[in-house]
């Protein structure tokens, strides 16, 4: 994806470019109508690259192409975020950062940072019926890495 964010603090300044990799691991349809639009509620679990840095790119991303991220409470959807709270008490964002790397800015080190998926976060997945393997693959170890905007 490919959409340039205006700076935050900044909204006077022009757009600054910004990209973002992903793929779909696994897709679900759950028989709830949230805010009585749809009979059912269609969920995705995506591995995502940001290749550029800017503050809140995958969430504003997501939300640009309406597919929000559920529980962010600032660029996603208050009814899907309601229900997860109120109905399956999910009130965390669902976004797991798996793995960073990146230059240190004065160091000039590559810095990487790995964290382990979270039990709720797989539970919430299992509910929603989008535990892939490769989420299972994730949570067991394994590097999904993009190369050149493609995951290998």
């Amino acid at each position: 994806m490919d959409y340039p964010l205006k700076i935050l603090h900044r909204p006077e300044e022009p757009p600054l470019s910004a990209q973002t990799a992903y793929i779909t691991l696994a897709r679900s349809e759950m028989p709830w109508a949230i805010g009585n639009r749809h009979a059912t509620a269609r969920f995705s679990l995506v591995l995502v690259a940001p290749e550029t840095g800017r503050r809140h790119q995958i969430r504003r991303h997501f939300a640009h192409i309406r597919h929000p991220i559920i529980g962010d409470k600032r660029y996603g959807d208050n009814k899907h975020n309601k229900f997860f709270k109120e109905q399956l008490g999910i009130s965390r964002m669902l976004l797991h950062a798996k793995a960073l790397r990146f230059l240190h800015p004065t160091r000039e080190v590559e810095v990487s940072i790995e964290a382990p998926v979270e039990d709720v976060f797989m539970s919430t997945m299992q509910l929603l019926l989008l535990c892939s393997p490769a989420l299972t693959l994730l949570r067991d170890g394994a590097q999904a890495s993009p190369t050149e905007g493609n995951f290998q």
